[in-house]
């Protein structure tokens, strides 16, 4: 029925979905594997615009 965009989703969903594992996404974005692991759970437009920028091209 309803089709929620990206933002609404989960990291660990938006991930899943392109097949990453968390030290994947974390060496092409270029952060540490704890902060993308501690991201998991949030929704993509709960977290800092900083981090955003740096995961949204790979998701």
């Amino acid at each position: 029925m309803f089709k929620w965009g990206k933002k609404h989703k989960t990291i660990r969903q938006l991930r899943r979905k392109r097949g990453f594992t968390a030290n994947e996404l974390a060496m092409m974005a270029k952060v540490d594997t704890i902060e993308v692991l501690r991201l998991d759970d949030l929704k993509l437009k709960d977290i800092d615009k900083e981090i955003k920028d740096k995961l949204l091209p790979y998701l």
